[in-house]
């Protein structure tokens, strides 16, 4: 089941990219989130990340994780957020994120229905 697949695979993903970057945060839980949400990092940096990135191809779960990991340093998506995310990530997150949008939003049924 992806679900219990998502419990093993995404913390594990998190940890190792928060060891890469020098990142620690404060505990990580996979669980269905509101429709739309992939993550989710809170101000004591507790970090939720959807099981439906699980499925998704490496690059665009990576870049879920390292979005709501750059929530550690910055709680807001103002500039100086972005600008630690394109660090993160190795390119312009702004842009990464619109194209993620478009990728994800055109296969969003179809990751729906794999998650029933």
């Amino acid at each position: 089941h992806i679900v219990l697949r998502a419990k093993d695979v995404l913390p594990q993903r998190l940890h190792e990219l928060e060891s890469l970057h020098g990142l620690h945060s404060n505990g990580v839980a996979v669980k269905k989130l509101r429709k739309g949400i992939l993550g989710q990092c809170t101000h004591s940096n507790y970090i939720y990340l959807s099981p439906i990135i699980a499925i998704f191809p490496n690059r665009l779960m990576d870049v879920v994780i390292l979005h709501e990991i750059a929530h550690m340093k910055h709680h807001h998506h103002r500039k100086s957020f972005w600008n630690y995310l394109s660090v993160l990530i190795g390119e312009d997150a702004k842009q990464q994120n619109e194209i993620q949008d478009i990728a994800v939003s055109k296969y969003w049924d179809f990751y729906v229905f794999l998650m029933k």
